[in-house]
């Protein structure tokens, strides 16, 4: 099993947040496909995407709305990742990890239509 920043168990502090970062990004180098990342690493690699391309999209056009467009959206995908690591990974299907996600994707839906028809995903809207 993978230990993922050992360091913070000790102490909340800059080098341990500094060991943590360097022990996700040795997993990463050292994982030969995606089903040997941790979804934790996959999820906080996908997490750190989402938010540099939301700052980017801000600061462009001084829009600060863009990450409300994808609240509904990145559970769906984070809980969708450990679905695809778990059958990267040649596991059966997990009834409660199926279930779940399921529930989540319609959760996440049933927002975004509901933030569809409010007018939440034009361009222009704050």
């Amino acid at each position: 099993m993978v230990v993922i920043c050992r360091a913070l168990s000790q102490e909340l502090s800059l080098p341990g947040l500094e060991a943590c970062a360097v022990d996700v990004i040795r997993i990463l180098q050292t994982s030969d496909s995606y089903g040997a990342v941790p979804p934790i690493v996959s999820n906080l690699v996908l997490c750190l995407v989402i938010a540099t391309v939301s700052f980017l999209l801000q600061a462009s056009t001084g829009n600060y709305s863009h990450v409300d467009r994808l609240w509904s959206i990145t559970p769906v995908l984070y809980s969708w990742n450990y679905l695809f690591v778990a059958w990267s990974r040649g596991l059966a299907a997990d009834v409660r990890l199926v279930v779940l996600v399921l529930l989540i994707t319609q959760w996440g839906c049933r927002l975004t239509f509901n933030f569809y028809r409010k007018g939440g995903y034009q361009w222009t809207a704050e």
